[in-house]
């Protein structure tokens, strides 16, 4: 029988911490947000869907951005699996807001896909898009609204259905961002 050697217990802690520093970068990614009013915010939202949604009037915003995630993809680490939107994970995303009373707009961040085109051996070839649409925090109308578009897939097929990857959370907000000074002007 071998003899323990001291560097498979260096491997070992080395494999741990690097587990640990991934499950800790994903749960600071993913933890609940939460500020003062959320829960009647997030009651009201749990019903949007784009189909549900109502043009509203444009107006000015005064305030902050209120990010609200909806995604279409269940995510752990790297892996991904499109659920749906009748299975969307909704969640609010990190900000700097204290309390309900600061939102100036609620950006709802949509995550779905959409066929980009079909391949000659008949399987889809889908984007990973991002739909920003900017609500008015009162009624929940859409002001203004504006695709992101992610990754397009491969330009070839050999098996099944390809996907190109989904556009940054940086792409999204920034969507949201102009969409909002658009409304401003």
């Amino acid at each position: 029988m071998k003899k323990w050697h001291k560097s498979y217990t260096y491997a070992i802690i080395t494999v741990a911490v690097i587990i640990a520093a991934f499950l800790l970068f994903w749960w600071l990614e993913n933890r609940p947000f939460t500020f003062s009013g959320s829960d009647g915010i997030s009651h009201r939202l749990e019903t949007w869907t784009p189909a549900s949604a109502v043009s509203g009037k444009a107006h000015s915003v005064e305030g902050k951005i209120l990010y609200y995630k909806i995604d279409c993809f269940k995510s752990f680490l790297f892996l991904s699996s499109y659920e749906g939107p009748e299975k969307a994970g909704r969640s609010f995303q990190a900000s700097d807001l204290k309390s309900a009373d600061e939102i100036g707009a609620i950006a709802v961040l949509y995550y779905d896909r959409a066929l980009a085109f079909t391949y000659t051996n008949g399987a889809g070839a889908y984007r990973n898009d991002c739909t920003v649409y900017i609500l008015d925090p009162g009624t929940l109308e859409v002001l203004a609204k504006e695709t992101v578009r992610g990754a397009s897939p491969a330009a070839t097929s050999s098996g099944g259905d390809r996907y190109g990857d989904a556009p940054t959370k940086a792409a999204c907000r920034s969507a949201a961002e102009r969409l909002v000074e658009g409304l401003n002007k």
